[in-house]
């Protein structure tokens, strides 16, 4: 009923957009514990290059506090994860959360547990505070470290 209620008034189309555009943006990345191996992937907004040094030197920390790595030239685009089989993805970032998920709640809701996305049946998504955030925000370290935590124990639990 809220949905026909908010369609009426022409919001949810422009949430809907909204929401959507980040997908074409959303890029995949192998993480691995050992050479050729990749465990579980890291869904993200901007390329690896495009992250800010501070950015990127974090995400290397807080990838090898859980005893993984980005796997070399392990880069992909959003639509190839059809074809890739099943792994748990850390998801960084409020609005690429929100597309993945299709939903408009904040990442301060969505994070802190496992969530199955309807549009990847099998897939296990842990979403979190994005890069930049956590740098803008010290206090957010230990919600991500317990997100990173999740994560870490769905990577070492075999599908």
């Amino acid at each position: 009923m809220h949905s026909l209620y908010l369609k009426a008034m022409g919001i949810d189309v422009w949430r809907e957009r909204s929401v959507e555009s980040w997908k074409n943006q959303l890029k995949i990345i192998g993480l691995t514990n050992s050479p050729h191996n990749i465990q579980a992937y890291l869904l993200i907004s901007k390329l690896p290059e495009a992250l800010s040094p501070q950015a990127l030197k974090l995400l290397d920390a807080m990838l090898a506090a859980i005893q993984l790595q980005r796997a070399p030239e392990s880069v992909f685009d959003i639509s190839s994860l059809a074809n890739k089989p099943p792994r748990p993805i850390l998801l960084l970032g409020e609005k690429g959360a929100q597309s993945f998920l299709r939903t408009l709640f904040p990442i301060a809701k969505l994070r802190g547990q496992c969530r199955y996305p309807s549009t990847y049946p099998g897939w296990a998504v842990f979403p979190s505070f994005g890069l930049e955030e956590i740098l803008a925000n010290p206090k957010l370290k230990r919600p991500v470290w317990d997100d990173l935590c999740l994560f870490q124990k769905a990577v070492l639990t075999p599908f």
